[in-house]
């Protein structure tokens, strides 16, 4: 798929929202590729991302730069989903530390909902500590919301059949209505008590208080648990226990 060169100390995107138009001029042209790749697609999520994916930093509005960007990932970012692939395919658990600006969590939403779109019956679950910091309209902050971005702003000929986000898309619950696929969240003390998930992702789960309890109900609810820990809470932790 598109291998796009960028200089992301300072990007200029133009050429990739160009490149993208193109390729999507040629998909609405001869809409009998589009079997194939989201074929393709659905062994290479990495490959959607790069192609369609997008994300936004309101932090570029402060230089007068629109916040959405596309989602072009770097050589070590590409890793991390291969690396998420991995290990939900062989259901191993995985823990990974993850430092301010690395887009962790914006690539195991992107990774999710690729799965979502084109896997049948694929479940993901997210969790946090808080209730907000999973889902809360409005706060861009929230993994719902980098959900909802997310597939609001692919092309409408991946989209499910049937879909509309105001009946799918609902309080920490996105379902696909053509595979029946689903991507659901949980909060503290809650998580891992619902059903069953192809894979459960666990965000900055250092700030977990019960982190036994959570760890014995996903035990039974998943195969394949990732579980996200900012470096810093790692620091601190270590010095508490000295």
């Amino acid at each position: 798929m598109a291998k796009n060169k960028l200089d992301y100390l300072n990007p200029d995107y133009t050429d990739i929202f160009l490149d993208r138009q193109r390729r999507l001029a040629d998909l609405r042209s001869n809409p009998t590729i589009l079997q194939a790749m989201k074929i393709h697609y659905r062994e290479n999520p990495w490959d959607f991302i790069n192609d369609w994916g997008m994300t936004f930093d309101p932090r570029r509005l402060d230089d007068g730069l629109f916040p959405n960007i596309p989602f072009v990932m770097w050589e070590r970012q590409e890793e991390f989903l291969r690396f998420m692939m991995r290990q939900w395919r062989s259901k191993e658990y995985g823990i990974v530390e993850k430092s301010r600006d690395c887009g962790v969590t914006w690539l195991a939403v992107g990774f999710c909902c690729t799965c979502w779109l084109f896997i049948p019956g694929f479940s993901a679950g997210f969790g946090s500590a808080l209730e907000d910091k999973v889902d809360k309209k409005g706060n861009p902050d929230c993994i719902f919301e980098k959900i909802r971005f997310f597939i609001r702003n692919i092309p409408k000929e991946f989209l499910p059949k049937g879909y509309s986000e105001r009946v799918h898309s609902g309080f920490m619950k996105l379902v696909n209505p053509d595979t029946e696929a689903t991507i659901t969240g949980d909060c503290g003390d809650n998580i891992g008590r619902g059903g069953r998930k192809s894979m459960w992702i666990i965000d900055e789960a250092a700030f977990i208080e019960r982190q036994l309890l959570v760890d014995n109900s996903l035990s039974g609810a998943t195969n394949c648990r990732l579980t996200l820990v900012p470096i810093m809470a790692t620091v601190i932790n270590f010095i508490k226990s000295q």
